[in-house]
């Protein structure tokens, strides 16, 4: 079975974040990287692809904005709701959130119960190239 490595960015405006995702190495071509805009696609993508947490073929790493237009609205915590959809697959995949805000994200997951031992969270792009760069490294 080939071991496959994911790193999927869900992130509404993909142009804030574009100074990061054109700089992301890929190691290899079993990495695969993945742009989703909301949510619902992250839900779409991980039902359709259920089999590689069922199996255990890939490894992954998740970038996400917190706050998201979703629809006509701003969801203040689409982040966290990902985290949760996320969270139904597997309990340890490494997560983080890109944010302007430290504080507030930290308020935002304590009082929506969110287990921060298992969230990365930084608003510097050097975390954000640290932080996928060890990832990659440990699961090789």
């Amino acid at each position: 079975m080939i071991q496959a490595n994911f790193l999927l960015w869900i992130d509404d405006n993909p142009k804030e974040g574009k100074q990061i995702y054109d700089k992301i190495e890929i190691p290899n071509e079993t990495t695969i990287l993945i742009q989703l805009l909301s949510t619902d696609e992250l839900k779409k993508w991980l039902q359709k692809n259920e089999k590689l947490f069922k199996d255990k073929s890939a490894n992954f790493i998740i970038i996400s904005d917190m706050t998201r237009k979703e629809g006509e609205k701003y969801n203040e915590i689409a982040g966290i709701e990902g985290l949760r959809e996320i969270r139904k697959y597997d309990e340890n995949i490494p997560i983080f959130f890109y944010i302007g805000d430290k504080a507030k994200t930290q308020k935002k997951c304590v009082s929506n119960e969110v287990d921060m031992t298992k969230i990365t969270i930084g608003n510097q792009v050097m975390e954000i190239f640290d932080f996928i760069n060890r990832q990659i490294a440990f699961n090789h």
